[in-house]
């Protein structure tokens, strides 16, 4: 079921990345349904002092495929311009983020990129700001000033520059412009050419 459910995964990103978001949110949700279905059943499995650990480690690596198969629905909903429903998703997958130990970083910081997007989308941006910030920071931490870190920048400037908030937009780029200057190996093919421009 595990191998079913993470295939869902893989099919939502191939639709994605096709531009069939349609089809993608369809797979994201199939997943999602999985992975709940697999929770809920070891939930009610044995629980005697013996079992209880090996039951933790498994209903946490559960809870950390959960949430991030919650974050893929969250991110086909926002390109299906549902952004009310993606900011619900997302937020789920953060507060189930908070109970799995050692949940992955680099899982967490695009949770937050979800959830910036989809407060954006709703007009939230003090707290599209404070999401992305800590997608940066996260980023920043695991990755150093590559490209992860860069494209975090790039998104917050979008944002900013979208709500007409152009001296945080710049202080952004900048940022992104900076840290591209010293890592010579990553490329600007992720910008527009007005970015680039300007």
């Amino acid at each position: 079921a595990a191998l079913r459910a993470r295939l869902k995964n893989y099919r939502c990103l191939d639709a994605a990345n096709k531009g069939d978001f349609e089809k993608a949110l369809a797979y994201a949700r199939d997943a999602v349904s999985t992975w709940r279905s697999m929770l809920e059943d070891q939930r009610q499995s044995d629980t005697e002092a013996f079992m209880e650990t090996w039951n933790g480690q498994v209903r946490s690596r559960l809870t950390a495929e959960l949430t991030y198969a919650l974050h893929l629905e969250a991110a086909m909903l926002l390109r299906n311009d549902e952004g009310t429903a993606a900011y619900e998703k997302a937020g789920e997958a953060l507060r189930l983020s908070a109970t799995v130990k050692e949940f992955p970083p680099e899982w967490r910081a695009e949770v937050m990129m979800t959830l910036g997007e989809s407060a954006m989308s709703a007009g939230r941006m003090a707290a599209a700001q404070q999401f992305f910030q800590t997608a940066q920071e996260i980023r920043q931490a695991v990755f150093g000033p590559t490209l992860p870190s860069i494209k975090t920048y790039v998104t917050l400037g979008r944002a900013f520059h979208s709500e007409g908030i152009d001296t945080s937009a710049v202080a952004a780029y900048r940022q992104a412009f900076t840290q591209m200057a010293n890592n010579q190996g990553v490329k600007a093919d992720f910008l527009s050419n007005e970015e680039l421009i300007d």
